[in-house]
């Protein structure tokens, strides 16, 4: 069962508005981060998965293991500019260990609510406004709210409720999506 939403029925399209003044055509990129962490925000679900509309995942996975942890993934990207939000906003006071960009993510929902509430992070406008004051206007990719920001905050302030899980990517040209997408169909990936 799927289900389409468009995207202003989860984050009203005047905030793409107000982010052009600042970050003129990498507005969307940050807005498509704001869907994200609104959708989880408001999810009645105990847990939600996201996933990048450029990314499959070819494997099923254990995403909480048997004594109730969050699974993450490890990478090993490293953009100054995502930690130096993260320390400008109190998630990180150093350089990580590990990256957390691997273009999707597990969520136990009340925990990322807990995330903002930490954050003092109680609706889209207040995210919006420490993005606007704690990131570089100048760089092409000054954030990861999505993915980055939660994997910090989580591996710091919940160790015994995260875990580090192992994982791949494999990359294919676009000439072959659909042949990778037929291909996990008929496996019923």
């Amino acid at each position: 069962n799927v289900s389409i939403i468009p995207e202003s029925d989860v984050l009203p399209l005047q905030h793409l508005g107000e982010l052009r003044s600042s970050w003129g055509n990498r507005a969307n990129w940050i807005y498509q981060q704001l869907l994200k962490v609104k959708f989880v925000r408001d999810s009645s679900t105990d847990y939600c998965l996201v996933v990048d509309a450029d990314t499959l995942l070819l494997n099923p996975r254990d995403w909480v293991d048997s004594s109730g942890r969050i699974g993450f993934t490890p990478t090993d990207e490293e953009n100054r500019d995502y930690y130096d939000f993260l320390t400008r906003i109190s998630v990180i006071s150093d350089y990580p260990t590990y990256s957390f960009v691997p273009h999707h993510m597990f969520y136990k929902t009340n925990v990322f609510n807990d995330m903002l509430r930490d954050l003092n992070i109680y609706e889209i406008g207040d995210l919006i406004l420490k993005i606007e004051a704690n990131s570089n206007t100048d760089s092409r990719s000054p954030i990861s709210i999505d993915y980055e920001l939660f994997g910090q905050w989580a591996v710091r302030n919940i160790p015994n409720d995260a875990y580090l899980m192992k994982w791949s990517n494999v990359a294919f040209s676009r000439s072959r999506a659909n042949e990778i997408i037929l291909s996990s169909v008929r496996l019923k990936i």
